[in-house]
């Protein structure tokens, strides 16, 4: 006879236990029995912190929003998840998205102009490998959970190495793990810094980042657009990113967070990033 081990009862305590961790989290992060501040926002952000990208985004959204007499907070979520809970109203805004990964029709309204042109940049250790697409063919390629945006451009064959962090996947090309890492152009910079014998290939996705914020706090948009085109004009956009760049990798310390989770549940349960 089978064991009750897999009986009815199991899977149904199974399917509960499952629904409650995957949304339990995110109720609590979105409220608070406290009512907060008018001048304080909260703002989702991939909980992947020690990402330089994540660090630099922070500081500049943090200035814009302090120039217009706003406190941001940052809420720590994975990837996928800290789109999903901006989009259903429980922050005020996502930290960075490109378009493609924000829901047709949700109320989020992405600040003009953009924060940078995104660029996903292979990273590698062999010279003999090609710099251009091409690098992907026939190689095991590491990348970072939660960023989608990387399934449109992985042929079928290749094998994929996902991790939680640029630096785990430098870690692997060290250790021949992998052959190729996919990261963000900023958090690459960063990682040659670390490691000098690493190369950066050619774009292999382009695409404006938006910062976003919720349709219910549209009365910010004029102000903080204002600001972010002020310090982009002035130079000092590309000042902050490029000191927290030059930080040690991946020892960089980003700014303190409120409500972390853990980064543990599958990303493939959640709605895209």
């Amino acid at each position: 006879m089978p064991s009750d081990r897999w009986g009815a009862p199991h899977w149904a305590r199974c399917v509960s236990l499952a629904f409650t961790l995957l949304y339990a989290p995110v109720q609590a992060l979105g409220q608070s029995s406290e009512p907060r501040p008018d001048n304080v926002r909260l703002i989702t952000s991939p909980s992947t912190s020690e990402e330089p990208s994540v660090i630099a985004g922070q500081a500049v959204v943090r200035e814009v929003y302090a120039r217009c007499g706003l406190q941001v907070e940052y809420l720590n979520a994975p990837a996928a998840r800290a789109v999903y809970m901006a989009e259903n109203g429980q922050s005020d805004g996502e930290l960075a998205r490109i378009p493609m990964a924000v829901t047709s029709g949700a109320p989020l309204i992405p600040l003009e102009p953009p924060l940078e042109e995104l660029h996903l940049v292979p990273l590698y250790l062999n010279p003999e490998l090609p710099s251009d697409h091409r690098i992907l063919s026939g190689n095991r390629v590491g990348y970072i959970n939660g960023y989608r945006m990387v399934d449109s451009i992985l042929p079928p064959e290749v094998i994929q190495v996902p991790t939680t962090s640029t630096a785990k996947l430098v870690q692997l090309l060290e250790l021949n793990r992998i052959d190729v890492a996919l990261a963000l152009h900023w958090d690459a910079i960063s990682a040659v810094h670390k490691n000098p014998k690493l190369l950066i290939g050619e774009h292999l996705i382009t695409a404006p980042l938006y910062h976003y914020i919720h349709s219910s706090h549209e009365q910010d948009q004029p102000c903080l657009s204002e600001q972010l085109s002020a310090i982009k004009q002035s130079g000092e956009f590309e000042d902050i990113v490029a000191k927290i760049l030059a930080r040690p990798f991946p020892e960089n310390s980003a700014p303190q967070q409120v409500a972390p989770q853990p980064d543990t549940l599958p990303e493939a349960a959640l709605p895209g990033n």
